[in-house]
């Protein structure tokens, strides 16, 4: 594997500016690899390439120094937050030993380690997302055509990177913002398998699985008639299924602000295990679960036929056509 950095730069101060000077490339080398590996299961070893062909032109195009910063700047950012723990104790021949010197800086405070831990966790994420939203809105060739008339040119919406997230009602960001906001291309990615958990097990087995296959065709059809209701109905039992999934599995700093308030035990220390109040993370779910209850409720009254006359006298059933709760007969 090929790292997106020069070994004797000074790239990571460029690129994280927080850290001091004297951090070097060959300090964090093992960090970078792991990190690299988790961008290139993310957008795929021809994309990776890619862009590392940019990074090797000099000078870096102009119109192509943002993409290039783009995977940069994520790969940096995780591969330092690795690196930070292990950084902060010097490793001797005698174990483990707190950094001390007759310098005027002190060791930090644990809730401070912990909150700074927290902070590049999100910078992370979001740097993941600037990535991903890059790619999505620039849509670059990654592979150029060839002389070959039947080889044609692939694109970032060409890979299996891309398409992978396309093969399910919820496609996009703005398919689950329709339903909740998240603003985070990363977790929809991460919320992928909960999504494709409820249309195997409970959007499928309502709709039998030959409508199910002639509706997913549909929808990738845009000349295609479609039930848009029933489209919207399967999108938003989707979203709340998906993210009561997410809650009992994800990282916490994944998930939208407000959607899980965050405890912190009473003790400081430099785990904060302390099991949040009241079972929060198992509640919220609990509502996202009745909530996608009530919209697969909808979609089977949805797709019910219509009963036919013959069906009401035989089945004695009657419309409901009172509006007073206390009445109990049925008005004329």
């Amino acid at each position: 594997m090929k790292l997106i950095f020069k070994e004797d730069s000074s790239e990571m101060n460029d690129l994280l500016g927080f850290v001091d000077a004297d951090l070097e490339i060959k300090k964090i080398r093992s960090e970078l690899y792991t990190a690299t590996s988790e961008i290139i299961a993310l957008i795929g070893q021809p994309v990776y390439d890619y862009i590392l062909e940019l990074y090797e032109v000099d000078p870096i195009a102009p119109e192509t120094a943002f993409l290039v910063y783009s995977l940069q700047y994520p790969i940096a950012v995780n591969a330092y937050r690795l690196f930070a723990p292990s950084g902060d104790l010097a490793h001797t021949n005698n174990g483990r030993k707190m950094r001390n010197d007759e310098s005027s800086e002190k060791s930090a405070f644990e809730w401070m380690i912990n909150r700074d831990n927290d902070a590049l966790e999100k910078r992370y994420y979001k740097a993941l997302d600037t990535l991903l939203d890059y790619l999505d809105q620039s849509n670059p060739i990654i592979i150029a055509a060839t002389l070959d008339p039947v080889v044609a040119a692939v694109k970032w919406q060409d890979t299996a990177a891309y398409q992978k997230t396309h093969k399910l009602f919820v496609r996009s960001v703005a398919d689950f913002e329709e339903s909740f906001s998240i603003h985070s291309r990363l977790l929809l990615l991460k919320l992928q398998p909960g999504l494709n958990q409820c249309e195997r097990d409970e959007i499928m087995p309502r709709l039998g699985k030959d409508a199910f296959a002639l509706l997913k065709t549909a929808v990738l059809d845009p000349t295609a008639e479609i039930d848009e209701k029933l489209i919207a109905l399967i999108k938003e039992a989707c979203v709340y299924y998906a993210l009561s999934w997410g809650l009992r599995r994800l990282r916490v700093l994944l998930l939208p602000e407000g959607v899980l308030q965050r405890y912190s035990g009473e003790r400081v220390n430099s785990i904060n295990s302390k099991v949040p109040e009241k079972l929060e993370a198992e509640l919220a779910a609990q509502s996202f679960t009745a909530d996608a209850e009530k919209v697969l409720k909808a979609i089977e009254n949805h797709i019910k036929p219509v009963a036919t006359a013959e069906e009401i006298l035989a089945s004695n059933i009657f419309p409901k056509t009172y509006s007073d709760e206390d009445d109990q007969f049925l008005s004329t």
